[in-house]
């Protein structure tokens, strides 16, 4: 019996193939994955999400040409999951929000964009501030991704632990 880590792996392997399929190729993208998107255009071509380094895109191609909408790593305020038969997940930002209904693994999605929120947040911090900042002060900032929800519990603790080693 696969893992459920096989099965989402396997879950993203088959939005690459059918992207493909369908002429995109999501260069440097860290995660793909199919979305419905719930209009006559999704009939005619699947609808895509795709994690970048420094991005969150929502793709797909139209007869009316091509749909992208996009918002950029350091601009996300905040990514929820909402539940229901058709689960989604939301990635806000100042005046934007970008929903992507999922068909399964919302978790796993929400927790790839937190976790490129979280290291590019790690990099941009190490090289502007972590030296200036104290060690209660970087807590203060983990603990306010914490509230905003880019963190889960899990990783604000370990970065705690690692701050306080």
């Amino acid at each position: 019996m696969k893992s459920s880590k096989e099965k989402f792996d396997r879950y993203e392997e088959k939005a690459r193939k059918l992207a493909k399929q369908h002429k995109f190729e999501f260069v440097d993208a860290i995660h793909v994955f199919q979305c419905w998107a719930g209009d006559d255009d999704s009939k005619w071509s699947p609808l895509f999400g795709v994690v970048y380094p420094d991005r969150v895109s929502k793709v797909q191609r139209r007869l009316s040409g091509l749909y992208v909408e996009e918002i950029p790593m350091n601009k996300i305020s905040s990514v929820e999951i909402s539940g229901g038969l058709l689960p989604s997940v939301e990635v806000y930002s100042s005046g934007n929000e970008i929903t992507f209904k999922v068909s399964g693994y919302a978790d796993e999605i929400a927790q790839i964009i937190r976790s490129q929120i979280m290291s590019r947040n790690e990099s941009q911090a190490s090289v502007t501030s972590v030296e200036t900042l104290s060690v209660a002060e970087q807590l203060e900032k983990l603990s306010t991704l914490l509230e905003k929800g880019l963190l889960t519990a899990e990783e604000f603790n370990q970065q705690k632990r690692r701050l306080l080693e």
